[in-house]
């Protein structure tokens, strides 16, 4: 197998400049670039190859006499944002600058492998589809979490499922619509199934 490898050219030119950073100011530039964390704080305690907690320094750009650094963090448990966020803005506050919170929170989904429907989900995928489903958890909210998050009070499960994508979130993203076809039976068969078991519970206590 023979594979081109693309050769990197690099071109050094004379750029005329009006400001430049100092040497303190560089220095200071780089120390709060590297104190702020980027990668994974934490992981689920249920599922071990599951992020549960991490943000990403994302943009560090000078606008006029001013750093500003926008960093994105996420969490499948909203309490864990807390400390976060306070560690930022420590960071920020050491450095004489300031933290500003922009965006709006969604709401965390915590991952539960083993819930009812989860486990139901499983069971009748088998059943309809004759092979055991894939089952993989990504750190993601989702609208599953924002749904959640809507009803605090009440104890809501929920899984993502769906068709089979390919080249997701790109110019060559296509739909496998046979899956999609599949994927509305097996909603139809879960849901069937769902409402036997709440059926089944409701005679069990009348009894």
């Amino acid at each position: 197998i023979e594979v081109e490898v693309p050769v990197l050219k690099f071109t050094v030119m004379k750029q005329p400049f009006e400001n430049a950073l100092t040497f303190t100011s560089t220095r200071s530039l780089c120390k709060i670039i590297e104190a702020i964390h980027h990668g994974t704080w934490t992981w689920n305690e249920k599922v071990d190859t599951l992020v549960e907690t991490s943000q990403s320094l994302s943009v560090a750009k000078l606008v006029g006499n001013e750093l500003r650094i926008t960093v994105f963090a996420r969490t499948s448990h909203l309490t864990a944002m807390g400390p976060v966020v306070a560690q930022l803005e420590s960071i920020a506050h050491i450095y004489g600058g300031t933290c500003v919170k922009q965006g709006t929170d969604m709401s965390g989904w915590p991952a539960e492998p083993d819930s009812r429907l989860a486990v139901t989900a499983q069971q009748c995928f088998l059943a309809h589809v004759g092979t055991p489903a894939e089952v993989t958890s990504i750190q993601a909210g989702l609208e599953c979490g924002i749904i959640m998050g809507k009803f605090p009070k009440n104890k809501m499960e929920a899984i993502s499922a769906g068709p089979t994508v390919k080249n997701p979130h790109t110019v060559d993203e296509y739909l496998d619509v046979d899956s999609a076809v599949k994927l509305y039976h097996f909603l139809c068969k879960l849901v069937t199934q769902l409402g036997n078991q709440d059926n089944t519970t409701t005679n069990s206590e009348m009894l």
